[in-house]
């Protein structure tokens, strides 16, 4: 949408302002110039702002490292998604090590060439504070399951990596009841394949729980199905929530450690 008015843009870089305000703007966010909102360390380019995500995106021609970790500074303090991009044209060359110290501190990039614009470094949620346990500590069979997951968090969409991980533990934890059903007895009625295909999340966790004799990794599948479902209803049916967003967001990172250890136990 051409006509937006900027203070503080070269006019040398008015076409790539102009640009990438459009490229947050097809991708759903409503975008702001040059807004100034308390507490920020300077006045970005573009304020935008999609559900529970804030992006605050500078248009430069070079990187000043001194303003980029005061906006990352301020990121970590504020309590929910805040998301910081610079964005070059790509005749500005910048230089790798510029690239590596943006994505080193969770900082996005983007290049406007001819007048589209390219992700280079992917921009993370800031105030995040997860570090998800090492995929190569896990065996194959493990990391088969939760790839998917870690590949959400590593573009910075951790909803999208919980709830993938969440799905894929479901998913285990019914094979895992049908693989040992010779040996598992249940409280009550015996419990069908047919049946253990339809339960949810929750009714699985509950049917875990009425196990006889329970060993170490009935205990701690059941345990984490019914930890983690909670956030997993909330992600799935109540993302437009504040209090669903920030609940998870305290949580995902202890939830996330919490899949992989199951998953060790489901895989045997």
């Amino acid at each position: 949408m051409a006509g937006r008015k900027f203070r503080t843009v070269p006019e040398e870089l008015l076409h790539v302002a102009e640009a990438i305000a459009d490229h947050m703007s097809d991708r759903g966010f409503a975008v702001r110039p040059e807004h100034e909102d308390l507490g920020f360390p300077y006045c970005p380019t573009l304020f935008c702002r999609r559900e529970h995500t804030t992006y605050v995106v500078e248009v430069v021609a070079s990187l000043d490292p001194e303003k980029m970790r005061a906006w990352v500074s301020y990121g970590k303090s504020c309590g929910h998604d805040f998301r910081v991009a610079y964005v070059v044209p790509v005749e500005a060359g910048l230089q790798v090590k510029s690239r590596d110290l943006l994505a080193q501190h969770g900082v996005g990039l983007l290049e406007l060439d001819n007048a589209v614009c390219e992700e280079r470094v992917v921009a993370q949620d800031l105030s995040l504070n997860v570090e998800l346990p090492p995929l190569r500590s896990m065996s194959r069979a493990v990391r088969a399951l939760v790839g998917r997951a870690y590949e959400h968090f590593d573009r910075g969409n951790w909803r999208e990596g919980f709830e993938d991980a969440a799905q894929a533990l479901e998913a285990e934890a019914r094979r895992y009841l049908k693989r040992h059903a010779a040996r598992i007895v249940f409280v009550g009625n015996p419990i069908t394949a047919r049946e253990i295909d339809r339960m949810t999340l929750g009714v699985l966790a509950k049917t875990f729980q009425k196990i006889r004799n329970q060993n170490l990794d009935d205990k701690q599948i059941g345990a984490t199905l019914q930890t983690i479902n909670r956030d997993r209803i909330g992600v799935v049916h109540h993302r437009g929530r504040r209090r669903a967003e920030n609940r998870l967001r305290a949580n995902v990172g202890r939830h996330m450690w919490a899949i992989c250890a199951a998953m060790k136990h489901a895989v045997k």
